[in-house]
C-alpha cells in the first residue's frame, strides 16, 4: 500500500513556492512544494491545508482541487492547485522561495516534484 502524500502548489505571478528541506533518507537537502503525508480518514483538502499551515504557516484562501496525482514505488503524491494570502514561514524548510518553473526545473528536487514541474508547468 501506497503512502499518501499532498503537495501545496502556489503561484503568484508566474512563480511557485517551493521550499529547501533536509532529506534524512538520502543525507541531502531538496527542494519540494510544501506538503505532507495524509493522514488516516483525511481528505486531500483537509491534508494540504494542515500542512500548509504547519510547513508553512499559511492559510488557504483557496482550494482549486488536485492538478496531477503522481506515483512511484512507495508514494502517491497528489498535487494541489491553491491560493495563499499571507506571507510563508520557513518552519520546516530552511529556505522558502518563489521561482519560475524554468528555474525550479534546474534545481535538485524530490523525483515526484521534478516530474511534476516538468510535465505540468513547463
Amino acid at each position: 500500500m501506497k503512502i499518501e502524500v499532498v503537495a501545496g502548489v502556489s503561484q503568484r505571478a508566474g512563480s511557485y513556492l517551493i521550499g529547501l528541506k533536509y532529506n534524512c533518507n538520502e543525507a541531502v537537502e531538496l527542494w519540494e512544494f510544501p506538503g505532507g503525508k495524509i493522514e488516516t480518514d483525511e481528505s486531500i483538502e483537509n491534508a494540504v491545508r494542515r500542512e500548509l499551515r504547519e510547513e508553512v504557516g499559511v492559510e488557504i484562501t483557496e482550494f482549486n482541487g488536485v492538478i496531477a496525482s503522481l506515483e512511484n514505488d512507495r508514494h502517491r503524491l497528489h498535487f494541489c492547485a491553491v491560493e495563499i494570502s499571507q506571507t510563508p514561514l520557513a518552519k520546516e524548510h530552511s529556505e522558502l522561495a518563489w521561482l519560475e518553473p524554468q528555474r525550479i526545473a534546474a534545481l535538485s528536487m524530490h523525483a515526484l516534484d521534478s516530474l511534476f514541474v516538468r510535465s505540468f508547468l513547463l
